[in-house]
């Protein structure tokens, strides 16, 4: 498997080392050392995880700060998952351009760059949306005598938007459930209504676990309820005189399911 130009290989050292980094910082000098004397069962060479750790500091996961190896809270975030997610995620992480998209700026003569309102009021309204998820997947583990994996809960969109879901929560049996999380500033009594990309889409047919999650967020927040991407097809644009990339779906609630997917 590849992945930003790194293999499975090198995504294993990546995740080695930002396991070996300490939450409160590394020096550099203890962690190449650290590298030189590492037990990874003959997987990786001290190169190997050198060029690990380099590859994380260009994507910004780890910071060089007065000979210190710092993680970023992103890095923390992607050690606390379980592996196989882990891996996942570092391999969109190392992929993604760490510069912030222009397409969702305005640029200024100074050189400066800032959100447009309504584009900033829509970050606003999902980043709410994923926390309150975040928040529900938490509590349900704990509920069911799970605070292990509750810790690995997390939203993966802080870490890359190329993931095609935002957060991560683990299920007591069987794969982690992978949410994409839309949120609306008012309730209706109709149902919901949010954007969605056509690449949005096309990851949620293709990828078996991952569910649409929807949520109000106003003066209360709310979990409306949740579908998967096969339910969305009735209400998307159709391809006509050229090819859809971002629509707005109203979606009514009888096609969503209460609450959010099962962790059992």
């Amino acid at each position: 498997m590849k992945s930003s130009g790194l293999t499975h290989h090198q995504l294993q050292a990546a995740l080695y080392v930002a396991r070996t980094i300490d939450a409160n910082g590394s020096d550099v000098t203890a962690a190449q050392r650290a590298y030189r004397h590492a037990t990874t069962d003959g997987m990786h060479r001290s190169g190997d995880l050198k060029d690990a750790e380099d590859a994380l500091l260009a994507a910004s996961l780890i910071r060089l700060v007065d000979d210190r190896i710092n993680p970023a809270p992103a890095l923390t975030a992607v050690c606390a998952m379980q592996d196989v997610d882990a891996i996942d995620v570092l391999s969109a992480a190392l992929r993604d351009n760490w510069a912030s998209n222009p397409s969702l700026y305005q640029s200024h003569a100074d050189g400066t760059w800032t959100k447009p309102s309504q584009i900033q009021l829509r970050v606003e309204i999902g980043e709410a949306a994923e926390e309150l998820v975040v928040a529900r997947c938490r509590e349900d583990l704990i509920d069911l005598g799970r605070p292990d994996l509750s810790a690995q809960t997390q939203r993966v969109s802080l870490i890359s938007d190329s993931l095609g879901y935002d957060v991560i929560a683990p299920a007591i049996a069987g794969p982690s459930r992978k949410l994409e999380i839309k949120g609306q500033s008012r309730s209706t009594t109709y149902g919901v209504r949010f954007f969605i990309t056509r690449n949005e889409y096309e990851a949620g047919k293709t990828l078996e676990e991952r569910t649409l999650v929807c949520c109000s967020i106003g003066a209360t927040q709310e979990v409306v309820g949740w579908c998967r991407a096969a339910a969305l097809a009735p209400y998307l644009p159709q391809d006509c005189n050229g090819r859809w990339t971002e629509a707005v779906v109203a979606l009514p609630l009888d096609a969503l399911t209460l609450g959010i997917p099962d962790p059992i």
